[in-house]
C-alpha cells in the first residue's frame, strides 16, 4: 500500500506587523520570553496557533489522524486556545482549498504562515536566490499577511501611505527574522515586495511579485482584473498586504517555531 506523505503548515495570528517587529526585538534582548507557558501566552498576547496539514490525494483526514501525525513528527502539544486546528487539502495540479476551524478575532490583523515549499515549485523559487545551490532539496516559505484598512485594489493616496508603512514594518521584521535564522546556522532571505527580488542575495532575472500565480498554492487567490492583478486573502480579500521570507530551516525547527510563538 502506498503511504501518504503529509506536509505541515503552521499558522499563527498577531495584532500587527508593528507589534510583531516589537516582539522580535524584545525577545532578542530577553530570550527567556520565548519560553512562555500557555497561560502566559493567553495573558500576554492575543494570538492563535494552528497546525495545518496537506494531503496530496485531496482527501480529508480526521482531527485524531492529524494529531497522530503531529505526535509522530514530534510536534503535537496543547495549543494556546482550544479548537485552533485546521486542515488544508492540496494537490500539485490545483490551487489550495482552505478548510479551517481557526477564526481570528476582529482585532487580529496579521497571519503568519509557515510551510515547506512543494517540490514542484522548488526549482522556480531557487532561481530567485543565485547564491543557493541548484540542488538545494528544501525551502521553507514564511508569509506575513496583514489585513489592511484600505482596499489594495483601489489606489488612493491613503492606500499608498498605508502600504509604505506596512512595507517598512515587513522589511524590518524580515531582517530580524533572517538574523535569527543565520545565527541558528540557517540561510535565509526575503522578497522585497516593492521589486519582487531577493533582498540580500545578488539579483537574478527571476522575480516573485505579490500577484504571482504561485501564491495560489499557499492559500491565496490572484485576481485578474484585466488592467492589473491583485492578491486576495481567503479571510480578508483584497484588503491584504503580503510579505514573503525563504529559509533552509525546517518548518518545525526550534528557531522557526520560536518566532511563530511570539
Amino acid at each position: 500500500m502506498h503511504k501518504q506523505a503529509w506536509l505541515v503548515r503552521s499558522v499563527s495570528f498577531l495584532p500587527s506587523l508593528r507589534t510583531f517587529l516589537q516582539r522580535l526585538r524584545a525577545s532578542a534582548a530577553t530570550p527567556s520570553t520565548l519560553n512562555l507557558t500557555a497561560a502566559q501566552l493567553d495573558d500576554n498576547r492575543t494570538s492563535l496557533l494552528a497546525t495545518v496539514f496537506s494531503k496530496p490525494d485531496c482527501s480529508y483526514g480526521s482531527l485524531s489522524e492529524a494529531q497522530s501525525m503531529m505526535a509522530n513528527l514530534g510536534m503535537y502539544r496543547e495549543l494556546p486556545l482550544p479548537g485552533a486546528v485546521g486542515m488544508v487539502v492540496e494537490r500539485p495540479e490545483c490551487s489550495v482549498t482552505w478548510e479551517s476551524s481557526v477564526d481570528a478575532p476582529a482585532h487580529i490583523l496579521v497571519e503568519c504562515q509557515v510551510q515547506e515549499c512543494p517540490v514542484f515549485l522548488l526549482a522556480g523559487f531557487l532561481e530567485l536566490f543565485v547564491e543557493l545551490p541548484a540542488d538545494t532539496a528544501r525551502l521553507t516559505m514564511v508569509t506575513l499577511t496583514e489585513h489592511t484598512t484600505h482596499d489594495m485594489m483601489e489606489w488612493s493616496a491613503a492606500m499608498a501611505e498605508e502600504r509604505e508603512e506596512l512595507l517598512h514594518h515587513f522589511i524590518e521584521s524580515a531582517k530580524e527574522m533572517c538574523a535569527r535564522l543565520n545565527a541558528a546556522g540557517y540561510w535565509a532571505d526575503f522578497i522585497d515586495p516593492s521589486s519582487g527580488r531577493a533582498f540580500y542575495s545578488p539579483h537574478s532575472n527571476a522575480v516573485l511579485m505579490e500577484t504571482d500565480d504561485r501564491y495560489r498554492y499557499f492559500g491565496f487567490d490572484v485576481l485578474d482584473l484585466g488592467c492589473c492583478k491583485c492578491i486576495s486573502h481567503h479571510r480578508w480579500g483584497t484588503r491584504t498586504f503580503v510579505g514573503t521570507l525563504f529559509t533552509i530551516a525546517p518548518s518545525n525547527s526550534p528557531v522557526v517555531q520560536d518566532m511563530m510563538n511570539l
